[in-house]
């Protein structure tokens, strides 16, 4: 299962260096346009950084261009010194496993069908896949997400918390509200609605302010 060999504190670094990166770029007005499990970069010490910034688009410009190339980006500096991707790490393929195109559109947002110009919205919603699958272990579907829009995440509290990895949710039994928090947190990123995602900077501070090892309880307007 995706993450399934990835402790709370493991998975909480992840998240928070994937955001750090898309919020810097889109702090300097930069799409990234194609986050996925393959494009997230881990280090020795399983910090994040976010691969393949801008390649991309060289891709789809390469027929009246006809170049291309990659950057790789964490927060600050490049990724010289990253081992394994995401899906490696997590001892998992895709979720759509010898279906390249397929497993690309799992994280794309449902609105990256419409236009070749990716938006900061666009990553937003790719962070909340990922974040989502690190939390469940497992691929979120659009079923998920519709159930989460209808009510889940309110009326039925243990409803909820079933979708979260079993291994993360015994080690975290008494820290329930921080496990809510981060599924309100993933769903607000992969709403289907562009204009009801946050942007990366708030989900940043969201996720600071939950402590790797402590049942403080952030306040946001997400959960």
């Amino acid at each position: 299962k995706l993450g399934s060999s990835l402790q709370w504190d493991v998975r909480l670094r992840v998240a928070r260096g994937m955001a750090r990166g898309l919020a810097y770029l889109h702090d300097k007005k930069y799409p990234h346009g194609s986050v996925k499990p393959s494009n997230v970069l881990l280090g020795p010490n399983m910090d994040a950084w976010i691969g393949d910034f801008g390649l991309d688009g060289l891709v789809r410009a390469e027929a009246s261009i006809g170049s291309g190339s990659s950057a790789y980006f964490n927060s600050s500096r490049r990724s010289t010194l990253s081992q394994e991707s995401l899906p490696h790490a997590c001892r998992a393929g895709s979720p759509h496993s010898g279906a390249s195109a397929n497993y690309a559109s799992h994280y794309q947002a449902p609105e990256a069908h419409q236009t070749l110009r990716p938006t900061r919205k666009w990553d937003v919603y790719s962070f909340g896949v990922l974040f989502l699958e690190l939390i469940t272990g497992r691929p979120v579907t659009e079923a998920d997400v519709r159930l989460w829009e209808h009510g889940a995440r309110a009326e039925d509290r243990n409803r909820a918390l079933k979708m979260v990895d079993p291994g993360i949710r015994s080690e975290l039994e008494v820290k329930e509200e921080v496990l809510l928090v981060c599924l309100r947190l993933g769903f607000a990123c992969a709403s289907p609605a562009p204009q009801r995602r946050p942007a990366m900077k708030e989900v940043v501070q969201v996720l600071e302010r939950i402590p790797a090892s402590s049942s403080f309880l952030p306040s946001s307007s997400y959960y």
